[in-house]
């Protein structure tokens, strides 16, 4: 089924004084994707979701939200439309309560003539707190005796609601222990399942490739780096010896051979080999498999290997026994099963 495009950016830039940050970023947003968006400092992910989200204006270029043309004049707007953005730095109201800070802009609903009803606004504070897990935290609370991970845990309680539609998170699991991660990834998780938009950055590829259903690279980062697991690509890969540098690419540029990194749908991402290319799609194999997992679909590829790092030293796939004896194991796909036999009985009569 054709996912809903939620937000479409098209050719954006954004100038800094004579600095470019963003040159001609095009992007689309799915319903029901948690999108990673990964890149080294400088690529202009922050900058990117700060437009989208209302914080500063793109300096040319154009966005479509559901639709309709976007260009929000700040984060309330943004907010009130369905789009909201937790920060890496701290964004609570200091000098007031959690209750105070949960319901900013709303305490209207709590009043009769002229009044505030506190009890039935910390009531409400308590409410959303239970709603994500959280225990420990109270709405009669003062924000600045909180720590630092409990003021990032008020925002993206106060980020999200029922009107939610997109929500951004900024390099926020740095500041969580890993109760706060989890309370996160179950939370965007369950906006993924709901038709919502999550957009993820991150500098822990680990926790990218985890958490997230689809990954856009920006450059200068075209580079990334990832630290496989398990032993499906075995030899080429052993699990925390090895490093793959994955470039961003488009699925009509891989041919067959190339190790690629794809999405398996609703799952996870893995890095396996092109072993046939035919009109259906995709097909792969783990060099250490024999089993084809296929076909997949062009959107599905996210990025393709272009070199491994083993023992702090690079080797391009483009070097020459590495393209021999790769294209030779993968001829003798058929052959894999009787060589694996052997070799389990080979290690089994030592």
């Amino acid at each position: 089924m054709e996912k809903e495009l939620l937000i479409e950016v098209k050719n954006m830039t954004k100038f800094f004084g004579p600095t470019q940050a963003l040159k001609g970023v095009d992007m689309r947003f799915y319903r029901g994707e948690i999108r990673g968006l990964i890149g080294e400092n400088g690529s202009g992910k922050s900058t990117v979701t700060s437009i989208i989200a209302g914080m500063q204006a793109a300096s040319g270029g154009t966005m479509t939200y559901k639709g309709q043309s976007w260009k929000p004049e700040n984060m309330v707007e943004a907010q009130k439309a369905g789009i909201s953005m937790v920060l890496q730095e701290a964004n609570t109201i200091p000098d007031c309560t959690v209750a105070e800070n949960l319901l900013a802009g709303r305490f209207d609903e709590f009043s009769k003539f002229g009044f505030v009803s506190m009890k039935k606004a910390n009531a409400e504070a308590e409410k959303m707190l239970l709603s994500f897990g959280i225990t420990n935290i109270h709405a009669k609370d003062s924000i600045n005796k909180l720590t630092f991970e409990d003021r990032k845990l008020i925002e993206i309680v106060r980020c999200v609601s029922d009107e939610t539609e997109v929500f951004v998170v900024d390099e926020t699991t740095t500041a969580l222990s890993l109760e706060g991660r989890q309370i996160l990834y179950k939370l965007i998780h369950e906006l993924k399942e709901k038709g919502k938009c999550v957009i993820f950055i991150s500098h822990d590829m680990d926790e990218i490739l985890e958490q997230c259903t689809d990954l856009t690279v920006l450059r200068d980062g075209n580079i990334i780096r990832i630290r496989p697991q398990g032993y499906s690509m075995y030899p080429l890969f052993i699990p925390g010896r090895d490093e793959a540098l994955i470039e961003s690419v488009s699925a009509d540029t891989v041919r067959k051979n190339d190790v690629v990194l794809y999405r398996r749908d609703q799952s996870i991402l893995v890095l396996h080999r092109i072993c046939k290319i035919t009109a259906e799609g995709f097909f792969m194999v783990g060099d250490n498999q024999s089993e084809i997992e296929g076909p997949l679909r062009a959107d599905q590829i996210k990025g393709r290997l272009i070199a491994f790092v083993r023992n702090g030293k690079e080797i391009s796939v483009k070097n020459p026994p590495y393209r021999f004896l790769s294209a030779l194991w993968l001829f003798m796909l058929p052959l894999r099963p009787v060589c694996f036999r052997i070799t389990a009985f080979l290690r089994g009569s030592k």
